[in-house]
């Protein structure tokens, strides 16, 4: 099985087959999932966010890392989505506040240093 991460156009270049939630404490608030690009909304200075990266694979991985812009960014240990046979979900973030205002960027996952599809997010 190849791991990647599901985009929309299968191109390997499109809208990424994710979503953002943007946290206040403990609690979500504004949880988005959208076929579209959006720009993210990072909310006031006490709220964090998290990209959720569907795919297929990941979970068969030892290392599971990301960078977003070229920079690295934290990833959660990835987890199978049970609804979904052979679906996997790796949650990035949270994504530094410094990301504001920086438009057109690449999210690039990596299983074991082999790169998954990249995907585009607007910040």
């Amino acid at each position: 099985m190849a791991r990647g991460g599901n985009e929309t156009t299968l191109t390997s270049a499109g809208v990424p087959a994710a979503f953002y939630l943007r946290f206040r404490g403990a609690d979500p608030t504004a949880p988005l999932g959208a076929r579209d690009p959006v720009l993210i909304d990072f909310g006031d200075e006490d709220e964090k966010v998290f990209i959720a990266i569907c795919g297929t694979g990941m979970r068969r991985g030892s290392t599971v890392t990301a960078t977003i812009d070229g920079e690295d960014v934290a990833v959660s240990p990835v987890v199978a989505l049970e609804a979904f046979v052979g679906l996997d979900q790796a949650n990035v973030g949270a994504i530094p506040r410094s990301f504001i205002g920086r438009g057109g960027v690449e999210l690039r996952l990596f299983i074991d240093g082999i790169p998954t599809n990249v995907l585009l997010l607007l910040l």
